[in-house]
Protein backbone atom coordinates (compact mmCIF):
# COMPACT_ATOMS: atom_id res chain seq x y z
CA UNK A 1 0.00 0.00 0.00
CA UNK A 2 2.88 2.36 -0.77
CA UNK A 3 6.63 2.63 -0.99
CA UNK A 4 8.59 0.73 1.65
CA UNK A 5 10.01 3.51 3.87
CA UNK A 6 13.39 1.83 4.43
CA UNK A 7 13.91 0.71 0.83
CA UNK A 8 16.40 2.74 -1.18
CA UNK A 9 16.18 1.37 -4.69
CA UNK A 10 13.96 0.33 -7.58
CA UNK A 11 14.21 -3.25 -8.86
CA UNK A 12 13.40 -4.08 -12.48
CA UNK A 13 13.42 -7.48 -14.16
CA UNK A 14 14.49 -7.54 -17.80
CA UNK A 15 14.81 -10.27 -20.41
CA UNK A 16 18.47 -11.17 -21.16
CA UNK A 17 18.59 -9.45 -24.55
CA UNK A 18 17.45 -6.18 -22.93
CA UNK A 19 19.89 -6.69 -20.05
CA UNK A 20 22.72 -7.03 -22.59
CA UNK A 21 21.54 -3.84 -24.34
CA UNK A 22 21.65 -2.00 -20.99
CA UNK A 23 25.23 -3.17 -20.44
CA UNK A 24 26.24 -1.92 -23.91
CA UNK A 25 24.45 1.42 -23.41
CA UNK A 26 26.14 1.81 -20.02
CA UNK A 27 29.56 1.16 -21.54
CA UNK A 28 29.08 3.51 -24.50
CA UNK A 29 27.03 6.43 -23.20
CA UNK A 30 27.41 6.63 -19.43
CA UNK A 31 29.98 6.04 -16.71
CA UNK A 32 30.80 2.33 -16.77
CA UNK A 33 32.76 1.12 -13.76
CA UNK A 34 34.83 -2.04 -14.29
CA UNK A 35 34.10 -4.48 -11.46
CA UNK A 36 36.05 -7.45 -12.76
CA UNK A 37 38.70 -7.22 -10.03
CA UNK A 38 37.30 -5.42 -6.96
CA UNK A 39 39.81 -5.30 -4.09
CA UNK A 40 37.83 -3.24 -1.53
CA UNK A 41 34.36 -3.58 -0.02
CA UNK A 42 31.51 -3.17 -2.49
CA UNK A 43 29.98 -0.29 -0.52
CA UNK A 44 33.26 1.64 -0.47
CA UNK A 45 33.84 0.82 -4.14
CA UNK A 46 30.38 2.17 -5.10
CA UNK A 47 30.75 5.25 -2.91
CA UNK A 48 34.08 6.10 -4.56
CA UNK A 49 32.66 5.53 -8.05
CA UNK A 50 29.62 7.73 -7.41
CA UNK A 51 31.61 10.44 -5.58
CA UNK A 52 34.08 10.60 -8.48
CA UNK A 53 31.19 11.10 -10.93
CA UNK A 54 28.72 13.35 -9.09
CA UNK A 55 25.20 13.49 -10.51
CA UNK A 56 26.12 11.35 -13.51
CA UNK A 57 24.61 7.94 -14.30
CA UNK A 58 27.08 5.38 -12.97
CA UNK A 59 26.66 1.76 -14.15
CA UNK A 60 28.07 -0.93 -11.85
CA UNK A 61 27.62 -4.62 -12.65
CA UNK A 62 27.71 -7.12 -9.81
CA UNK A 63 27.24 -10.91 -9.83
CA UNK A 64 23.65 -10.28 -8.70
CA UNK A 65 22.36 -7.40 -10.85
CA UNK A 66 23.24 -4.29 -12.81
CA UNK A 67 23.12 -1.11 -10.67
CA UNK A 68 22.56 2.36 -12.07
CA UNK A 69 23.34 5.10 -9.55
CA UNK A 70 22.97 8.87 -9.69
CA UNK A 71 23.96 11.18 -6.85
CA UNK A 72 27.03 12.49 -5.08
CA UNK A 73 27.64 9.53 -2.75
CA UNK A 74 26.25 6.08 -2.05
CA UNK A 75 24.21 7.58 0.81
CA UNK A 76 22.31 10.15 -1.29
CA UNK A 77 22.17 8.41 -4.66
CA UNK A 78 19.19 7.01 -6.49
CA UNK A 79 19.76 3.32 -7.29
CA UNK A 80 17.95 1.32 -9.94
CA UNK A 81 18.77 -2.39 -10.12
CA UNK A 82 18.22 -4.48 -13.24
CA UNK A 83 17.86 -8.25 -12.87
CA UNK A 84 18.25 -10.54 -15.92
CA UNK A 85 15.65 -13.17 -16.77
CA UNK A 86 16.30 -15.95 -19.29
CA UNK A 87 14.19 -18.14 -21.50
CA UNK A 88 14.37 -21.86 -20.74
CA UNK A 89 14.31 -24.57 -23.40
CA UNK A 90 10.85 -26.16 -23.53
CA UNK A 91 12.20 -29.68 -22.91
CA UNK A 92 13.80 -28.73 -19.54
CA UNK A 93 11.95 -30.17 -16.54
CA UNK A 94 11.98 -28.84 -12.96
CA UNK A 95 14.26 -31.77 -12.05
CA UNK A 96 16.67 -30.90 -14.88
CA UNK A 97 16.73 -27.30 -13.67
CA UNK A 98 17.41 -28.28 -10.02
CA UNK A 99 20.43 -30.27 -11.23
CA UNK A 100 21.55 -27.37 -13.46
CA UNK A 101 21.29 -24.81 -10.63
CA UNK A 102 23.16 -27.11 -8.24
CA UNK A 103 25.97 -27.52 -10.78
CA UNK A 104 26.13 -23.75 -11.34
CA UNK A 105 26.25 -22.97 -7.60
CA UNK A 106 29.31 -25.20 -7.25
CA UNK A 107 31.08 -23.21 -9.97
CA UNK A 108 30.11 -19.79 -8.64
CA UNK A 109 32.49 -19.83 -5.72
CA UNK A 110 32.64 -16.57 -3.78
CA UNK A 111 36.45 -16.74 -3.89
CA UNK A 112 36.47 -16.00 -7.64
CA UNK A 113 36.77 -12.42 -8.80
CA UNK A 114 33.73 -10.97 -10.51
CA UNK A 115 35.33 -10.95 -13.95
CA UNK A 116 35.67 -14.75 -13.78
CA UNK A 117 32.04 -15.05 -12.68
CA UNK A 118 30.87 -12.91 -15.62
CA UNK A 119 32.84 -15.20 -17.97
CA UNK A 120 31.18 -18.24 -16.37
CA UNK A 121 27.76 -16.65 -16.85
CA UNK A 122 28.53 -16.13 -20.54
CA UNK A 123 29.69 -19.72 -21.02
CA UNK A 124 26.52 -21.07 -19.37
CA UNK A 125 24.36 -18.87 -21.59
CA UNK A 126 26.25 -19.90 -24.72
CA UNK A 127 25.77 -23.63 -24.03
CA UNK A 128 22.11 -23.36 -24.95
CA UNK A 129 21.16 -26.70 -23.42
CA UNK A 130 19.08 -25.24 -20.56
CA UNK A 131 18.89 -21.47 -21.06
CA UNK A 132 18.36 -19.84 -24.45
CA UNK A 133 18.18 -16.36 -25.92
CA UNK A 134 15.32 -17.53 -28.14
CA UNK A 135 11.81 -16.83 -26.85
CA UNK A 136 10.07 -19.82 -25.26
CA UNK A 137 7.06 -20.17 -22.95
CA UNK A 138 9.32 -20.65 -19.89
CA UNK A 139 11.23 -17.86 -18.09
CA UNK A 140 13.46 -17.90 -15.01
CA UNK A 141 15.91 -15.64 -13.17
CA UNK A 142 19.22 -16.28 -14.92
CA UNK A 143 22.95 -15.93 -14.23
CA UNK A 144 23.59 -12.46 -12.87
CA UNK A 145 20.22 -12.39 -11.06
CA UNK A 146 20.36 -12.61 -7.26
CA UNK A 147 17.66 -15.28 -7.19
CA UNK A 148 19.56 -17.58 -9.57
CA UNK A 149 21.95 -18.82 -6.89
CA UNK A 150 20.67 -17.27 -3.66
CA UNK A 151 17.01 -18.40 -3.56
CA UNK A 152 15.36 -21.77 -3.87
CA UNK A 153 13.96 -22.52 -7.31
CA UNK A 154 10.21 -21.90 -7.15
CA UNK A 155 9.27 -22.99 -10.66
CA UNK A 156 9.37 -21.39 -14.07
CA UNK A 157 7.41 -18.31 -15.03
CA UNK A 158 5.14 -18.68 -18.02
CA UNK A 159 5.63 -16.18 -20.84
CA UNK A 160 1.96 -15.14 -20.76
CA UNK A 161 2.17 -14.62 -17.00
CA UNK A 162 4.63 -11.80 -17.71
CA UNK A 163 3.82 -10.56 -21.20
CA UNK A 164 2.37 -8.43 -22.56
CA UNK A 165 3.05 -6.08 -19.67
CA UNK A 166 0.03 -4.38 -18.18
CA UNK A 167 -0.22 -1.28 -15.99
CA UNK A 168 -1.37 -0.54 -12.46
CA UNK A 169 -1.64 2.72 -10.58
CA UNK A 170 0.88 2.93 -7.72
CA UNK A 171 1.32 6.07 -5.61
CA UNK A 172 -0.66 8.01 -8.24
CA UNK A 173 1.53 6.88 -11.16
CA UNK A 174 0.85 4.27 -13.82
CA UNK A 175 3.63 1.68 -13.72
CA UNK A 176 4.32 -1.38 -15.89
CA UNK A 177 3.66 -4.72 -14.20
CA UNK A 178 3.50 -8.36 -15.30
CA UNK A 179 0.48 -9.37 -17.35
CA UNK A 180 -0.90 -11.37 -14.40
CA UNK A 181 0.66 -9.63 -11.36
CA UNK A 182 -1.10 -11.63 -8.63
CA UNK A 183 0.02 -14.92 -10.15
CA UNK A 184 3.54 -13.55 -10.57
CA UNK A 185 3.93 -12.34 -6.97
CA UNK A 186 2.27 -15.44 -5.47
CA UNK A 187 5.12 -17.65 -6.72
CA UNK A 188 7.62 -15.78 -4.56
CA UNK A 189 5.40 -14.64 -1.71
CA UNK A 190 2.57 -17.11 -1.22
CA UNK A 191 1.11 -15.23 1.78
CA UNK A 192 1.47 -11.71 0.36
CA UNK A 193 -2.25 -10.95 0.71
CA UNK A 194 -2.10 -11.40 4.46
Amino acid sequence: KGFIPFDDDIDLGVIRTDFEKLVEIGKKKFVWIDTSDIKISFERFCDEAISSNPNRYVFIRTPFCLHVYKGTSLRDSVNCEFFPFDYVNESVTDEDFFYFIDKCKKHFSQSKNWGELFEQYESILNLGDVLTREQTTLITPGPGHYAFTQYNFLGFRKYDELFPLSELVFEGERVPVPNRPEEFISKNYSSWKS
